[in-house]
């Protein structure tokens, strides 16, 4: 059920960013660089990648997904922190991230980890009898 539910996430997170993508290039406004640019583009690749083996994806690949992202996130926040000084708009904020999916990816990995350690119980139902 985990893997369906990061799967979902991956297939929607993947699909805003490619609808974003494909927005700035036609609206021809951008103000971020090209390494930014460059890099979404690659994390829309993985995503596809990943929603496109959905059969013989296991949670370990998803979990990869999950790591790469945010390491690119990371790594797109901190390029735009030193090259662009001016204040940019929604959708290049969709573009490069937010450290809000950080935090997202971080808890999917946490939630992996813990279904792959075999710990992971999201519903323990105790039935009790009536006598």
């Amino acid at each position: 059920m985990l893997r369906s539910v990061l799967y979902y996430f991956i297939l929607l997170t993947t699909g805003v960013r490619l609808v974003n993508m494909v927005y700035l290039l036609f609206s021809g406004s951008i103000n971020l660089p090209v390494s930014v640019m460059v890099v979404s583009s690659l994390m829309i690749a993985c995503g596809l990648v990943v929603v496109l083996q959905k059969r013989t994806s296991r949670l370990k690949n998803i979990m990869v997904f999950f790591a790469v992202h945010a390491v690119l996130v990371m790594a797109n926040l901190i390029t735009v922190a030193i090259h662009v000084p001016m204040s940019i708009a929604l959708a290049e904020t969709l573009a490069v991230g937010t450290v809000l999916d950080i935090v997202i990816d971080a808890c999917a990995l946490y939630a992996g980890l813990k279904c792959l350690s075999n710990e992971y119980r999201p519903f323990v139902r105790v039935i009790k009898s009536v006598e």
